[in-house]
């Protein structure tokens, strides 16, 4: 009987070629991975580069970065400060049309059409207005200019999700105020070495704590910075890191809301950690984390972790990014450099003051 020349493979064939491939595989994929990581530092890496660019335009134009916020209806502001709760939603901060430092870049990224519809005179954070359906001024008059998104404000490691303006959930009550989905991104700007407030008191207490200075930021409440401002100089001072954005409520990455983790950050922690340089927050407390108000607005994670803070004024969050072992940061001179997450303590503080000659005290 004449014999087919066809042979099969044999199972222990097979198996041998079945493990050749898995081994192969093993030894490609982490090639291919560190391949993909890289890229992306390199995308993030030219996204602040351009939003250097951007920044340097808006300060040949203004002589000036642009403030951390513009605050505008000061009459509003003073009527609900003293009518509500000075820690709430209404606050004298929060209570007024805000418009933070990414969105005056508009007119110098990829959205310059965006900020010729945009309604400056009521901002981006707006008021509520107390008459039924209880509107948000700022967010819905200014809808599709904050739910516009930008490629350049967008760090490719991370899956950026739109933020969920919910205000009913955030105060925790049932206003029907209609939820409006705003724009993330992932860089945010230098805002000093201590809190929100910009001043040398953590704990709101009213009294400066011992051995804390604020040492001055590119970015401010109180007005605008120059690049002759920067006295160590602008190549020895970080203007912008990362931030992972958070999901739903979460307010990381928001850059339309004028909030630490948002639009702001603190070199408090080094990046990506959670040990604070002041020694005011520790696991063991429960503050492990950025502090942020609004327990809706801290939806914490193993890489963007928080605790609620009540107190508004005493809030900050730190630079913090999914590319292994470190953040990129933008320098005032231009430069996009990455820094690991073991850079000394002291030196992260300093490179993120704009004066010179401060001293750093590593102890409260």
């Amino acid at each position: 009987m004449k014999q087919s020349g066809h042979r099969a493979f044999t199972i222990v064939e097979l198996l041998v070629v079945i493990g050749v491939i898995s081994v192969l595989l093993a030894l490609l994929l982490p090639a291919v991975q560190n391949a993909r990581n890289a890229a992306r530092r390199t995308q993030c890496l030219n996204n602040l580069k351009q939003l250097g660019l951007a920044i340097h335009h808006y300060h040949s134009i203004h002589n000036s970065l642009p403030p951390g916020v513009v605050t505008r209806f000061p009459v509003v502001r003073n009527v609900f400060a003293n009518l509500v709760h000075s820690q709430g939603y209404f606050d004298r901060h929060n209570a007024t049309a805000e418009t933070p430092w990414a969105i005056q870049l508009y007119p110098f990224l990829d959205l310059a059409n965006e900020w010729n519809r945009f309604d400056s005179s009521i901002g981006s954070f707006g008021h509520v207005n107390l008459q039924p359906p209880f509107l948000i001024t700022g967010l819905n008059a200014n809808h599709t200019v904050l739910t516009a998104r930008s490629p350049t404000l967008l760090c490719p490691s991370d899956d950026v999700q739109p933020f969920e303006y919910d205000v009913n959930q955030l105060l925790g009550a049932p206003l029907g105020i209609p939820v409006v989905e705003c724009s993330r991104g992932n860089y945010v700007a230098n805002w000093g070495n201590t809190t929100w407030e910009q001043d040398a008191d953590l704990d709101a207490d009213s009294i400066a704590d011992p051995a804390v200075t604020f040492h001055d930021a590119p970015f401010s409440r109180h007005g605008c910075r120059s690049f002759r401002d920067f006295r160590d100089g602008t190549d020895q001072t970080v203007i912008v890191s990362e931030v992972v954005s958070g999901d739903g409520t979460d307010v990381r990455g928001a850059f339309v809301v004028s909030l630490p983790g948002a639009s702001f950050y603190m070199s408090r922690f080094t990046p990506n950690n959670t040990r604070d340089f002041f020694g005011m927050t520790d696991v063991s407390g429960g503050k492990s984390g950025d502090q942020l108000p609004f327990p809706a607005a801290c939806e914490s994670s193993a890489s963007a972790p928080c605790a609620y803070e009540a107190k508004e004024s005493i809030g900050f969050a730190g630079a913090r990014s999914h590319h292994p072992g470190g953040v990129m940061t933008l320098s005032g001179g231009g430069a996009a450099r990455f820094v690991s997450d073991d850079v000394d303590h002291k030196l992260w503080i300093a490179i993120h003051s704009i004066a010179a000659g401060e001293i750093v005290s590593g102890t409260r």
